[in-house]
């Protein structure tokens, strides 16, 4: 999980690098985003991520519910780390937190099937 959100946090800094000169011509004071910054982010929506599908998995529930949840996790924790941490306006932190599902969604395909190849080599 680490590997992944270091990937992840370091592929999203590049993302908001190039979002933030498209963006510079604001004049609103907002916070400038560092690539740990990124990783974190990412790091702990994966941790909380994983403690609600443990809950919802020892109450049962189905895996449509653990997926919604999943989703709004990984949006809604980076939307409020945005808006109300860094101080960015409504608009840029949606902006900004709708491309951590997509960039979350690559690197765990990337991760499983390197580390399937990995596992299933011969010796």
């Amino acid at each position: 999980m680490i590997l992944q959100a270091l990937i992840t946090g370091l592929i999203l800094f590049f993302v908001y690098r190039i979002l933030a000169k498209t963006d510079a011509a604001t004049t609103e004071i907002e916070g400038e985003i560092s690539w740990w910054m990124c990783v974190v982010i990412v790091f702990i929506g994966l941790f909380m991520v994983d403690m609600v599908n443990i809950a919802a998995a020892s109450f049962l529930f189905p895996g449509w519910v653990e997926l919604l949840l999943a989703l709004g996790i990984l949006f809604i924790f980076p939307f409020i780390v945005f808006n109300q941490l860094m101080s960015f306006s409504a608009a840029k932190a949606l902006k900004y937190s709708g491309f951590v599902i997509p960039m979350v969604v690559l690197t765990q395909f990337f991760v499983f099937v390197v580390g399937s190849g990995i596992q299933g080599m011969p010796r």
